[in-house]
């Protein structure tokens, strides 16, 4: 993810990128349990993907990196069409091949399946109104499968 990349509007000038990348998740994840004590359920179910998405993107690259790959990383965002959703069966195949983790064979797997039906049915208009206990649900998925991909980033 470039400096230039919408995510790091209205941060400081001068902020190390690498800082940048390390929080800027977390700080949505934070702001979509605003969301959820302010009944804004849609709204955090849809930024906790995003959350994911930025993060996956920042660990994609970091992946490749660690591999010797570094230069593989824009081929990437090209075959993936710059998605960065690992519930994407292509990116998800890209991810378990780099790193040998079987992702999609985690327990929590099936409901950040759901998660993302839900956020896309949000999105995409065929879905009208997330409950609470969704966008609860899709906050603690979404960790999960932060920490699990984290813990295999960190384990390379």
């Amino acid at each position: 993810m470039s400096k230039h990349h919408p995510a790091y509007q209205g941060f400081v000038q001068g902020t190390p990128l690498v800082l940048l990348e390390s929080i800027y998740h977390h700080s949505l994840l934070e702001q979509c349990k605003r969301w959820i004590e302010q009944d804004q359920y849609n709204v955090a179910i849809v930024f906790a993907q995003t959350a994911c998405e930025i993060f996956f993107e920042q660990r994609l690259t970091a992946v490749c990196g660690k591999k010797g790959l570094a230069c593989l990383s824009g081929v990437i965002d090209e075959i993936t069409a710059d998605n960065h959703n690992i519930g994407n069966e292509r990116v998800r195949k890209i991810y378990t091949k780099l790193t040998g983790d079987n992702i999609g064979k985690e327990p929590f797997w099936q409901e950040f399946k759901k998660h993302a039906t839900t956020r896309n049915g949000i999105v995409h208009g065929t879905r009208r109104q997330a409950t609470k206990e969704e966008a609860e649900k899709s906050l603690e998925v979404v960790w999960k499968v932060i920490n699990h991909v984290e813990a295999v980033v960190q384990g390379l």
